[in-house]
């Protein structure tokens, strides 16, 4: 929704809720007047400053009686919607002021026109949901046992819409009010986007839980409960008119457990205890370990906190070590300019096994060949850091022209970079060259309509996509369709309960797909977790490789208009992702500025001379997300043949939006797995304890960092589950043993595992999310559960790019197999 105006009836919440007044009463005796009349009274109490306007507004909007209200009664709803402007105060903030006052005399002059509103509303079915609303500032402190609201509380069905309206960099309360008498006013408001629901004056609650479960937010849920005493007098006996309770269709299907709450939002982390307190941001287990029973609320984006089991202990013992360990950018730093500048060189008898072998005997810690799709290298020659430089010309076969390579001998460092890289490493060759992607218009990066607002939902191309002329393998299709789908089905699972704490999920365990939750998803709707694995993998199909700028791009629409959303609009990023989505954006700004770009053609840099002095390690240091590996499986799918390449990207596709060094590992190992998986390694092997060291070789020998070592060692497999320590939890490291212990426990059934890592509670959608790309991949599209299958939104979508997934990577390796080179040999 677009912010053309500030509303503030979502954040108009009494100061005092442990106030204690009379009951509302009197008000009923008056008989019901026009509008008119019942504003005059009020004005001779009070000025309000154009009501003469307001009202004419108002009653203009409700001419004809409708729904069993009359025009008086509508033209009083629309009224109290109504927006004065800032310097003024709106005709709600009086009425609410007075109904808060301990003054009751001072409510009179109202009388009138309270028996005309709560007529109205009274008229209307009553709503049992899950609504928001908020207050600046944190009020949490206030609320501990019940309160009484006395004013008209504003409301609305999505903490989307009450977010909209604070400063996120500042400190608010929001409140997720379970209530049984909510009015739906969203006909009859003058703003029908807001959907608002409208509780009474006088609602009671009773306080449920308490959460800060990120920087500057609190949350404080509420349950709506019967009064032990009547707080407001009804403005007629009634018994006089059919009132009713209308419960949503996707609550009323899990009575009498209400309408599921889920606490999830841009910002949201989880919460293991009732009052866990989430104040700032961490600083990574490298350098703070702390020993604790159970590990404590951490953020999807990089809170660290550590549980006292056995790998928390080792890994503590490791700090002053991990203190000193080296950053891997100095070497990544070679690779992305061995990805972004087109190195040429000639190659035609190297191998997968020689580069890897040429690498890890090398004594430098540097990457395998990982050329993008214009970029090639001499395998054997990058462990020592000689590459050839001999001038050469390549053409690339194209529909339009052939394109000529220039290759300059001079080796640049990168602008800015701490760790440029040293003389006699890879030259560069600019090629500039816009691949046409004119038959397979669902995977650019445009907008949709004449004013450049909409971008198409990844639903609305299914009937457009064509799908590769090649087959594919049928068994590694089914792997990658699996991964991919298992990805999605298990965000789409847990988005419902989405850091809901492990206790609820005891009481309410997950069995199914559901609609509603946080976001009011459609059954089989996902989130955050499957959107940027979508963006993911259209990168690399578009760019026929890896191209780690092109994939900031595509995260940056996500965020900024919703590409690849499944509702259109970007929700529940979390704050490192947005982070380093917004300091891409920063340093494309000052990019374009400084070398004179057009900031329009940013979205497009092709330049690989430009491409290479830019920086795309936009994370600030020791943020350890799950973010990362919630969207990592294209990359290992695209990359199977070739593992060591697959893992060493892997490791690179996370750490451009997490710094922390933990997260490259955890995102190696995971990858490493999935290609295992595709290749068909039994079980027993891809949980083996010694899986590192049976494929050593794929991580050119270069050891795990400690906390991923543990995991990569076992420490996953509790029998105890929860019980014993494992935790759906934000931090990369409790997330990925989270979802491995779902894998080694789920009796080889996707269902029973993708549910267990659901009802662990806290970040359920991501956690099982990073489950099923794996059990995905291992088990195949054909063992995942048809019952939830048939809802999952974008189906027909993700099930083609899995197509086109494997037919560019099965290009990609041929290219290699033919020319020795990554370049692409046609423009597809």
């Amino acid at each position: 929704m677009s912010q053309t105006r500030v509303t503030t009836r979502f954040l108009d919440v009494g100061e005092d809720p442990n106030k204690t007044l009379p009951p509302l009463e009197g008000y009923a005796k008056k008989d019901l007047v026009s509008i008119e009349e019942a504003i005059k009274l009020i004005t001779l109490d009070v000025p309000i400053h154009n009501i003469d306007s307001m009202v004419w507004t108002a009653k203009r909007s409700a001419r004809e009686p409708r729904d069993g209200l009359t025009s008086d009664e509508l033209a009083s709803i629309y009224l109290y919607t109504l927006e004065w402007p800032e310097e003024y105060d709106s005709f709600y903030k009086l009425l609410n002021k007075k109904l808060r006052s301990k003054q009751r005399k001072h409510l009179k002059p109202w009388f009138s026109y309270l028996k005309l509103f709560l007529t109205g509303l009274y008229k209307l079915p009553s709503i049992r949901k899950n609504i928001w609303r908020g207050i600046p500032g944190n009020v949490s402190h206030l609320y501990e046992n019940d309160c009484i609201w006395w004013g008209f509380s504003s409301c609305t069905g999505t903490m989307a819409t009450v977010e909209q309206f604070f400063d996120r960099s500042s400190e608010r309360t929001l409140f997720l009010i379970e209530c049984i008498n909510g009015k739906n006013i969203k006909s009859y408001s003058a703003h029908d986007d807001e959907n608002e629901i409208l509780l009474m004056p006088g609602t009671y609650f009773t306080v449920i839980d308490k959460y800060s479960p990120a920087d500057n937010l609190y949350i404080v849920h509420l349950r709506e409960e019967s009064p032990p005493h009547q707080l407001l007098e009804p403005p007629f006996d009634l018994t006089s008119v059919n009132t009713k309770t209308v419960v949503p269709k996707s609550q009323a299907a899990s009575e009498p457990r209400g309408d599921i709450i889920n606490l999830t939002h841009p910002d949201l982390v989880s919460s293991t205890t009732q009052h866990d307190i989430v104040s700032g941001r961490d600083t990574s287990t490298s350098n703070k370990t702390e020993s604790c029973e159970s590990i404590t609320t951490n953020r999807k984006d990089g809170q660290v906190v550590t549980s006292s089991n056995s790998s928390s202990k080792k890994m503590a013992e490791t700090i002053e070590g991990d203190k000193k360990k080296p950053v891997a950018k100095p070497w990544i730093v070679r690779l992305t300019k061995a990805l972004l500048t087109d190195e040429v060189a000639t190659s035609k008898n190297s191998s997968s096994h020689q580069m890897t072998e040429a690498i890890s005997t090398s004594g430098e810690k540097t990457p395998p060949v990982m050329a993008s799709s214009f970029s090639a290298m001499k395998a054997t020659e990058i462990g020592a850091g000689k590459i050839s430089t001999q001038p050469k010309s390549i053409q690339l076969a194209d529909n339009t022209a052939t394109d000529k390579v220039a290759i300059s001998n001079k080796s640049k460092s990168i602008k800015g970079e701490k760790n440029p890289v040293p003389h006699g490493s890879p030259s560069c060759a600019v090629i500039q060259t816009s691949p046409s992607h004119a038959d397979k218009t669902w995977i650019d990066i445009q907008f949709h309509d004449k004013e450049k607002t909409i971008v198409k939902k990844p639903d609305k191309f299914e009937n457009e996509m064509n799908e590769p002329d090649a087959l594919i393998n049928e068994e590694i299709l089914n792997r990658i369709q699996g991964s991919m789908v298992g990805l999605a089905l298990g965000d789409a699972l847990g988005a419902y309960v989405e850091f809901r704490p492990r206790q609820y999920l005891v009481d309410h365990p997950v069995t199914d797909l559901e609609s509603g939750g946080t976001w009011g998803l459609t059954k089989g709707q996902f989130t955050d977790d499957t959107s940027m694995a979508l963006c993911l993998a259209n990168s690399l199909v578009a760019c026929h490789g890896f191209n780690p700028y092109d994939q900031l791009v595509r995260y940056k629409w996500w965020h900024q208009f919703g590409y690849m959303s499944s509702i259109g609009n970007c929700f529940d990023i979390g704050a490192g992702t947005r982070q380093s989505l917004r300091e891409f954006e920063r340093r494309q700004k000052t990019f374009a500025k400084e070398f004179s770009i057009p900031l329009t053609d940013m979205d497009q840099l092709s330049d690989g001379a430009l491409l290479e002095k830019f920086d795309i390690y936009c994370s600030e240091d020791g943020v350890a997300g799950n973010g990362a590996l919630t969207r990592l499986a294209p990359v290992p799918l695209f990359f199977h043949r070739f593992p060591a390449i697959a893992v060493e990207y892997s490791g690179i596709s996370g750490q451009i939006t997490y710094g922390d060094t933990i997260v490259y590992d955890a995102c190696r190992y995971y990858g490493a797995l999935i290609v295992a998986a595709l290749h068909g390694e039994p079980k027993s092997q891809l949980l083996d304890n010694k899986f590192y060291s049976r494929h050593a070789e794929w991580f050119r020998n270069i050891p795990l960092h400690p906390g991923i070592q543990s995991i990569a060692e076992g420490s996953y497999k509790r029998v105890g589950g929860y019980n014993a320590g494992i935790r759906g939890k934000g931090y990369i490291v409790s997330a990925l043993e989270a979802a491995l212990w779902a894998f080694w426990s789920d009796d080889n059934s996707f269902a029973k595992g993708v549910l267990a890592a659901v009802n662990l509670g806290d970040d359920t959608d991501t956690t099982a999310a990073i489950y099923g790309q794996l059990a995905g991949a291992y088990y195949g599209y054909g063992k995942l559960p048809e019952r939830w299958l048939q809802h999952l939104y974008a189906r027909k979508f993700m099930e083609k790019l899995s197509k086109w997934l494997g037919y560019e990577g099965e290009c990609w390796q041929k290219r290699y197999k033919d020319t020795g080179s990554y370049l692409p040999t046609t423009n597809i």
